[in-house]
């Protein structure tokens, strides 16, 4: 049985759901709504404006839109400021173009960092965001962070790359919140520059659960196999020099434990193509969702040892989401035999494979496809600069099997050949459930008779009602089938208008025969 709630518990969660206006209405009172109404609203404060404000108004002045001290706070001073901010729970520091929130000088946030009394001035504070162009510098961020106390859990910072500050940054953030569980460390465009910074982390907090250092600055080795051994890391999003080498060293390192042991979650780039995995690298077999970006272009030749290395890293029965991307590149690569290591994860429901060069595929392959992902839910091949060469495309016969083995496929993109109509008046083999897929992305895919593909299409998917084209260039054939993919989805949305047009009529008709099969009341 639990426990019956007293009338401040009740208030206070009355409070939670009141405006700015009405919680600023029942802090002037001096019932028992005062203190909840102020403890709701000093929970979630968007700036360390309102400070440097509760100290007494000859200690601050504001001048060109900036607080600074006029003279140095004394200690009574401070006793408003330790009113207030134990209520603080959430510090989001954003830049809000057109906000009328005054910045604070630089040098007013190093002597409050300075001279305030106990360790720490919001010592209940758990969420802590700060961006740049926020009313904190980023030269100020080491001084903000020692107002923080020790059980904060989640730090978000978005700065400009200050290889000066942002060493003893992490290693403060490192030394004392014990209790962080989530870590994001972004940068502004512009700030990291060419060659790619290296970023060191000391040793992290085992509390860690998510750790993410986006915008291609590279983790060195030795971070990354730091963050191997956190026995609650679940996701990681970072950028190696070159991943393989990073892999060798973690399972080099594993003698008691498996590296990542708790990670479900892998967002990585690396500057170096993925080659050959030796058999001493351990494998992530609990990760579950993987993006693997890869900045250099791969030769033709090592393409095969990128999916085989995948196969190698992640366990068939766990990997549900795989996101691929080939950056740089321009020869057209034929990647039906690459691909099919990928047939092993029966246990995947999004597969996204995106490059620069030209993605071959066939008929036998897609089969092989929607027989191998009986759970699949969106698949995209693509390419940023497809061929229109259509030797060795899959036809729309190749969209059949994942009509029939994919029942839960709502999102299907490839490049296809439509030009081939004996397969459009084909009979459909009977389906224990209607296909789900309702958006197909056309990439590049030469057409013939639009009509009849479209019709072909709302045959094989009754629920498709958008065929949008993709990367069409403005020259050679692109613009002419791009104009006829567009004729093919104004006839699928035509299609579905009169199927619903229909099952309404079909449910008028069924009412009507269960009330004439109905026995009249005596």
């Amino acid at each position: 049985m639990q426990r019956a709630l007293d009338v401040p518990e009740i208030v206070l969660h009355i409070c939670a759901f009141a405006d700015d206006s009405t919680l600023a209405r029942l802090a002037r009172c001096r019932s028992s709504f005062h203190e909840c109404a102020i403890e709701v609203l000093w929970c979630d404060i968007p700036a360390l404006s309102h400070l440097i404000q509760c100290f007494p108004a000859d200690v601050w002045r504001e001048e060109g839109g900036e607080l600074k001290f006029v003279k140095l706070p004394g200690l009574r001073d401070w006793s408003r400021v330790f009113h207030y901010s134990p209520y603080v729970r959430r510090l989001g520091l954003w830049h809000l173009p057109g906000a009328t929130l005054p910045r604070i000088n630089p040098q007013a946030l190093w002597t409050v960092a300075a001279l305030k009394p106990t360790l720490a001035i919001f010592p209940n504070l758990r969420t802590l965001s700060c961006v740049y162009g926020s009313q904190v510098p980023d030269e100020c961020t080491p001084a903000l962070l020692s107002l923080i106390g020790a059980h904060v859990r989640d730090i978000y910072l978005r700065l400009r790359y200050l290889p000066d500050i942002l060493p003893s940054t992490l290693s403060y953030i490192s030394e004392k919140f014990s209790h962080l569980n989530f870590l994001t460390i972004k940068f502004t465009s512009g700030s990291v520059t060419s060659p790619l910074p290296e970023l060191s982390l000391p040793l992290t907090t085992h509390s860690l659960t998510r750790f993410e250092c986006h915008d291609r600055v590279v983790l060195d080795k030795e971070s990354f196999n730091l963050l191997s051994h956190l026995p609650r890391l679940e996701s990681l999003v970072c950028t190696l020099h070159d991943l393989l080498e990073g892999l060798l060293l973690v399972s080099g390192a594993a003698r008691e434990a498996p590296p990542f042991q708790a990670l479900r979650e892998l967002y990585i780039d690396t500057v170096l193509p993925l080659g050959v995995v030796p058999s001493s690298v351990v494998a992530l077999n609990a990760v579950q969702i993987v993006r693997l970006t890869l900045w250099e272009p791969p030769e033709a030749r090592h393409i095969p040892f990128l999916f085989h290395g995948i196969r190698r890293l992640f366990s068939p029965s766990a990997l549900t989401y795989l996101n691929v991307e080939l950056k740089g590149g321009s020869q057209p690569i034929k990647l039906p035999a690459c691909l099919r290591p990928l047939l092993d994860f029966r246990a995947l429901e999004s597969l996204v494979v995106c490059t620069h060069c030209g993605l071959c595929l066939d008929n036998r392959l897609c089969a092989e496809m929607a027989q191998a992902w009986p759970r699949i839910q969106y698949i995209s091949l693509c390419s940023r600069n497809p061929s229109e060469d259509v030797l060795d495309l899959p036809t729309l016969e190749g969209l059949v099997p994942f009509a029939i083995h994919c029942p839960d496929l709502n999102s299907l993109g490839l490049q296809l050949n439509a030009q081939d109509t004996q397969y459009m008046q084909m009979s459909l083999p009977r389906r224990s459930k209607r296909p789900s897929l309702t958006s197909l992305g056309a990439v590049c895919c030469p057409i013939s008779r639009p009509d009849q593909v479209a019709t072909f299409l709302a045959r094989t998917f009754p629920r498709l009602t958008n065929a949008f084209p993709t990367s069409y260039g403005s020259t050679g054939s692109g613009p002419a089938w791009k104009k006829d993919w567009q004729e093919v989805n104004r006839y699928l949305e035509l299609f579905a208008s009169i199927r619903a047009d229909e099952r309404e009529w079909v449910e008028v008709e069924r009412e009507g025969e269960n009330q004439c099969g109905q026995i009249p009341p005596i």
